[in-house]
């Protein structure tokens, strides 16, 4: 297991399904589906936060906000 990076989404494993619908809504492609589980690929992800609002068991999070000055 990979050690958890302070500005990635955060992933609850009990909540995961597996379904995938965050997969398709990332547009870094920095999701997959590993052994049941959404995993994130931690080089493509941008933190845009579209996988939060595609997963609909609430699994995934974003605590943190990204401000643009």
């Amino acid at each position: 297991m990979e050690p958890p990076h302070s500005d990635l989404p955060v992933i609850d494993l009990e909540k995961c399904r597996g379904c995938g619908n965050c997969v398709p809504a990332c547009p870094a492609k920095a999701l997959e589906v590993f052994a049941g589980k959404v995993r994130i690929i931690h080089t493509n992800c941008a933190y845009c936060s579209e996988c939060e609002a595609a997963c609909p068991t609430g699994a995934i999070s974003c605590p943190y906000d990204i401000v643009w000055q």
